[in-house]
This record gives C-alpha cells, sequence and structure tokens, in this order.
C-alpha cells in the first residue's frame, strides 16, 4: 500500500506583533484572555525548483529554503515550512516535482492556506546557470514570470540572485484585488539587520553539504509527541553532511541550527546547547535553532517552558505558521480546548482561508460539544479545497463525534473505495460501523486497516485499530481475543490508561489480572504486529 496518500502524520513576519497567542499560551486552561487584533498576512508556499540535467538537486532545495527563510524576514509575509509542504504532498501521494506547472501547485498550495505559490526550474544554457520563477496568485489572476542568470562557476551568488527576484515577484502581485487586503507593496527583497543566506554560502561544498544535512534531518518526526527519532540510519548519515558544512562555513548559523537538531534528536543536550550559543541572537536567527530549543525541552518535559518558548517565536516570528501549528498541537493533545480553539482562532486571523487550520478548529469545537459548529466549520473548509480527501476524513469523523453515523460512514467509505487511502480511513470507517452497531464490517475494515498500516507512523493507527477490535470481541463475550487485541494495541504504542479502564466495552475485562498488566505493557500475548522497534511517527502538521 502506498501510504503517501494524504498521510496524516501528525505534521511546520518578524516585525508585526501577535501578541494574542502569546497570551491565550500562557493563560491557565479555560480561563479568557484579551486577544488583539491580528492583522492578516499573505501565505506562501515555495516549493523546491525543479533541476535540469547537469544541475544539482541540492541548488532547487536551497532556493526554496532561501526563498521561504527571506520571505519570513520580509515581516510582511505568512511561510510554509518543508515538514508542512511534505506532509501535503504526502497525503495526495505527491512528490516535489510534480509540482512543475502553476496549475499543478495552486491547489496544493491552497489545501495549505497558501495565497502565493512559488516555483521554477534550475537549468544550465552554455556557462549560465538560468533560473525560471514563476510566482502565481493561488486564487487566480495574472501570474509574474522572469529567468535570472549568472555564472556557473558561481552558483552561489547566482541562486541568491534567484531568491531575491523571486520576493520582488511577490511584491508585484500588490494589485491583485484578491491579495490588496495583504499589503504586498511593503515586501522589500532584503531585511532589517543580516538577511539570510543562502544555505552554506561560504562555498559551493558548503552549500551541498547543509543540504543533504537539512534533508536528512527535515525526514525526522519534529513533534514533541515522539518519544525517540524515527530514522537513524538518516541521523548518521546527517551528521557526516553537517560536519562537512560547517568546516567549509564555520560561522554558517543555519548549519549551526541544524547541528543542534541533530543532537537533540541524538539525546546530546549538551551538544546541542554548545550550537545554539554560537547562532546570533537577532530578527534573522534560524527557525531550526527554534525548533532544535523547542524540541530540547519537550524532551526534557520541560512542557510549560516549551509552550512559553512557542508563544514568544510567535510573538516575534508572527509568520512562522509552523509554530503556531505546534502551540494548537500542544493544547490538543493536553485537551485543553478553550487555548487550542484561541491558537487556532489567532493562526486563522494570521493566515485566513487556511483549509486545514478551519478543519482543525472545527476538531477542537467537537471536543467542546458545539457538533454543529464543527461540521459546519469543516463543511466550510471543504468549499474551498472541496478534492481534499483529508478534509473529507474530518468532515466524516465529525459526523462521528455528532453520532451522526449514518452520514459517515458513505464519506468513509467512499474514500476507502481508493486503494491507495490511508489506513486511517479505513480505520474511521470501521470505528463507525462499530458504533452503529454494524459488527461484521467494522470487524473487516479494520482488519484491512491493519494490513495497510505498515510504516512506522502508521503505529498510532494500528493501536486504535487494535483497541477496536478489542471492543467488537468484547461485545462478542471472547474474553481471550479481547485482551490480545487490547495487548496488541499497548505493543503498538497506544496506551491510554484512563479510556481503557472506562471502556464500557471493556469493563467486564477489568477483573481478569492480564488486564492491568497489560496497561502495564509488559504482558505479551499474542502480539503479532507490534513489537519494541515500533515508535510513534509524525503528528497532524498544520
Amino acid at each position: 500500500m502506498n501510504g503517501k496518500w494524504f498521510l496524516l502524520v501528525a505534521l511546520m513576519g518578524l516585525m508585526a506583533a501577535s501578541a494574542a497567542s502569546a497570551q491565550s499560551a500562557a493563560t491557565p486552561a479555560g480561563a479568557a484572555a484579551p486577544r488583539e487584533r491580528i492583522e492578516p498576512a499573505a501565505t506562501v508556499v515555495v516549493a523546491p525548483f525543479s533541476t535540469a540535467k547537469g544541475v544539482p538537486p541540492e541548488y532547487g532545495m536551497a532556493v526554496s529554503e532561501d526563498v521561504t527563510s527571506r520571505a519570513l524576514a520580509t515581516g510582511v509575509l505568512n511561510t510554509v515550512h518543508r515538514k508542512q509542504l511534505d506532509a501535503e504532498l504526502a497525503r495526495r501521494d505527491l512528490v516535489a516535482e510534480d509540482l512543475a506547472t502553476a496549475k499543478d501547485a495552486t491547489p496544493l498550495a491552497r489545501a495549505l492556506g497558501g495565497h502565493v505559490v512559488v516555483i521554477g526550474k534550475l537549468s544550465i544554457e552554455r556557462d549560465e546557470l538560468v533560473g525560471q520563477i514563476i510566482v502565481a496568485p493561488v486564487d487566480g489572476g495574472a501570474i509574474s514570470t522572469d529567468k535570472v542568470r549568472g555564472p556557473v562557476k558561481n552558483p552561489v551568488e547566482t541562486l541568491e540572485k534567484i531568491s531575491l527576484r523571486a520576493l520582488g515577484l511577490v511584491a508585484k502581485l500588490k494589485d491583485n484585488p484578491k491579495l490588496k487586503e495583504f499589503g504586498l507593496a511593503r515586501v522589500r527583497e532584503s531585511a532589517p539587520g543580516n538577511p539570510p543566506r543562502v544555505a552554506g554560502a561560504a562555498s559551493e561544498k558548503a552549500l551541498m553539504a547543509y543540504v543533504n544535512c537539512l534533508e536528512s534531518i527535515v525526514l525526522q518526526p519534529l513533534s514533541g509527541r515522539v518519544r525517540r527519532p524515527v530514522y537513524y540510519a538518516s541521523l548518521e548519515v546527517a551528521r557526516g553532511f553537517c560536519e562537512t558544512a560547517q568546516r567549509n562555513d564555520p560561522s554558517h548559523a543555519e548549519t549551526l541550527a541544524v547541528m543542534a537538531m541533530l543532537d537533540v534528536l541524538l539525546g546530546s543536550t549538551a551538544g546541542s546547547d554548545r550550537y545554539l550559543k554560537a547562532i546570533p541572537e537577532g530578527l534573522n536567527r534560524p527557525v531550526m535553532a527554534e525548533l532544535a530549543r523547542f524540541y530540547e525541552l519537550r524532551n526534557e518535559a520541560k512542557d510549560s517552558e516549551a509552550r512559553d518558548l512557542l508563544a514568544d517565536v510567535i510573538r516575534r516570528r508572527p509568520g512562522f505558521l509552523l509554530a503556531r501549528g505546534y502551540l494548537a498541537e500542544h493544547f490538543i493533545h493536553r485537551k485543553d480546548w478553550p487555548n487550542a480553539q484561541a491558537v487556532l482562532e489567532d493562526y486563522l486571523a494570521r493566515s485566513p482561508r487556511h483549509p486545514f487550520v478551519m478543519g482543525q478548529l472545527g476538531y477542537v469545537k467537537s471536543k467542546m460539544g458545539d457538533t454543529k459548529a464543527a461540521v459546519e466549520l469543516t463543511s466550510d473548509a471543504l468549499k474551498l479545497d472541496s478534492s481534499n480527501p483529508g478534509l473529507l476524513l474530518e468532515l466524516g469523523s465529525r459526523h462521528i463525534d455528532a453520532k451522526e453515523y449514518k452520514k459517515a460512514i458513505p464519506i468513509l467509505a467512499k474514500l476507502a473505495e481508493n486503494k491507495k487511502a490511508p489506513a486511517e480511513v479505513l480505520l474511521r470507517l470501521g470505528y463507525a460501523q462499530l458504533l452503529d452497531g454494524d459488527l461484521k464490517n467494522a470487524e473487516d475494515n479494520l482488519g484491512k486497516c491493519l494490513v495497510r498500516a505498515t510504516s512506522e507512523s502508521d503505529w498510532r493507527t494500528r493501536g486504535r485499530a487494535y483497541f477496536d477490535l478489542a471492543k467488537i470481541s468484547a461485545r462478542r463475550g471472547d474474553r481471550e481475543s479481547a485482551l490480545r487485541n487490547l495487548d496488541n494495541a499497548v505493543q503498538a504504542g497506544f496506551l491510554e490508561a484512563d479510556i481503557f479502564r472506562n471502556d464500557s466495552d471493556l469493563k467486564g475485562l477489568s477483573s481478569d489480572d492480564r488486564f492491568e498488566k497489560i496497561l502495564s505493557g509488559k504482558s505479551m500475548i499474542g502480539t503479532d504486529s507490534a513489537g519494541d522497534d515500533d515508535v510513534p511517527g509524525q503528528l497532524k502538521v498544520y
């Protein structure tokens, strides 16, 4: 099964202030905080530039990173992190190379809340490196294009010129009627202080090494709920690239930030602190440095400090949308629904018409008991992005929350017809059928879910499927099967002891001595698909 269709992974301005998010983050659960008006800003989605024969793909990734970094540094724009872009590509079973034209790229950008999309292609013509740039408004209007040329022998300088020109083309969209509210005329090609440099700008060798190091890090789940890195082998590869990049450009802040993240992922707090201290403070501090410190605090179980860090990042860099997503996730994980709602509403105020965030706000509304508003919000999100399978899944889930199983099942069954649909679809379909009393079809679809849930990032889906199968077995009076499935759920990594103990279907199991052993994680009754090597993967990336 190709799990990239719309894999729910669960996942990424400097000058304007966004005190509202910081205030809501620091407010105790359930308390109302005063919230200032947040001015909307255009969200720019930058895809890695494609590369023609003879041009290293690292060049295309370097331009993308540089344009994104410079867009954030303008203080006028919102930016989409590579993790957010990669997550949406995976949901649609696409790769970056599929975004070669504005027609191809705008649907994906719209799903990410984008108002402007930047794509391009790098090629070599005689002795020149040529960058074809396309900047398109997502909701229609004139597209801006340009070509930038420079000597092949000095690619770093040429790539920087391409990046700067791309920002200039974004500013040219200032007269688009659908973008006028965002003040694109204020976009400048440089930022206050020291503007970000093209990755590894000291030399081509440093650039190549830095980009390869960064790519290995971006593969890793960076959410605070992840217990340990998923792809250890790639981290070892990343270390070699990082060290090469630093040798060739010792003061390159972006390299230091990625090396800090690498050490955090490998559990070396002393190493990460050393790299973070070497990075100058200021408006253009690399976002990876912020993420490294956030992840470090979460690893140390310093949740309140991690939360406050994100709130401060949002205050200083309101266009860094990934931080807003992680802060919302922080409150959602803790079931702090009022603060989760406040963060998501602020997210939408800063990046209007963001379909995925609207869907997540619908989820939070549902958890707060307003299932009608939840369904309406998710339906409104689908009006903006009608073909988004992830939003259809969310709508089906909101109907489940509203106990409207007859409405949820057809939506989820239609999604499940796609052979590339992720296991999560079958999980939700089976769950809806279970709640509707159709145990046979529920069991069948949960079994199919387990067949498809083979990737490391499907750990939670596997665990939930086994949990639901345990409920089915318990309803049928099959104690042994129920205990085996419950044990498999725990061994897959899904352990919600309070839910297990309070579930009405599982009440009859609590008198069995094995029940508490299973919840302790010590029992290995009939584990047939999950083991000690299973690790949580990525969460949703807003």
